[in-house]
């Protein structure tokens, strides 16, 4: 009985073997009458390429543009914080209307100093309907035409 079972399991091993062997055989037959060649095509190779080159350009073109709104938005919140303690140290000035005649047109321009030289301001006052009400108006401006305006209006008694 052990030698039956020794001799089936030799024999289903034998049939295995000789079964794979045919499979390569017919498919090294197959290839070689056909001419496949196992491997990517250049053309294939070219699409994924294509694929790829346009998968890398929109992600730069992405971040490129994400990058500019970064940078855009903090010179808008640095020309904020400065245009705010500007007003705010003109606000508390009593004789604000002694530094920019009212009515004139060039105002009062400077710049930030040493921390800040890309920003610049103008402030300018101007009369209003009612004679002790001035406006004051803030533009903090940088770059190309790029600013953030204040306007506030101050009670002179």
């Amino acid at each position: 009985m052990i030698r039956i079972l020794k001799t089936g399991i030799s024999n289903n091993k034998q049939r295995a073997t000789s079964n794979e062997q045919r499979v390569k055989t017919h498919r090294s037959s197959l290839i070689a009458h056909l001419g496949i060649i196992a491997g990517f095509t250049l053309l294939e190779v070219m699409i994924a390429l294509a694929i790829t080159a346009g998968v890398v350009i929109t992600a730069l073109t992405s971040l490129n543009y994400h990058l500019t709104l970064i940078e855009d938005n903090k010179n808008i919140i640095i020309a904020s914080i400065l245009g705010m303690e500007k007003m705010e140290e003109f606000g508390l000035y009593k004789g604000a209307e002694k530094l920019v005649p009212a009515g004139s047109k060039q105002g009062m321009e400077g710049d930030f100093g040493k921390g800040f030289p890309q920003f610049s301001y103008l402030i300018n006052i101007e009369d209003t309907e009612f004679k002790e009400l001035k406006q004051i108006s803030l533009k903090v401006s940088w770059g190309k035409d790029r600013e953030v305006s204040y306007v506030t209006y101050k009670l002179e008694r």
